[in-house]
């Protein structure tokens, strides 16, 4: 945002004083590689977050089928619906970040 802003601001100058020689494209390319790595950051944490979520129902789905007794699919269900909650929570603080 510092980076925008100073481009924007050096932008504006040279608009005022168009004989300046100021290097706003080297910080306006500059500000759009921070953004863009910022950007590939996210991404990176949101497929490791969605494939620690895809490994977590492979083995709920591997325990599924070891549930015998009513007790057991208590258990199962309640295991089940906390690695569901536990995504579902994580995927809200991402979105509201």
């Amino acid at each position: 945002m510092v980076l925008h802003s100073t481009a924007v601001l050096l932008l504006l100058y040279r608009i005022k004083e168009p004989s300046s020689s100021l290097p706003i494209e080297v910080i306006a390319t500059a500000a759009g590689a921070v953004l863009t790595w910022v950007q590939a950051k996210k991404h990176n944490e949101l497929n490791s977050s969605y494939a620690l979520a895809a490994h977590e129902i492979v083995l709920i789905k591997g325990e599924s089928v070891s549930v015998k007794n009513e007790p057991q699919l208590s258990e199962f269900v309640i295991n089940s619906e906390a690695a569901f909650s536990r995504e579902h929570t994580q995927w809200t603080a991402r979105k509201s970040v």
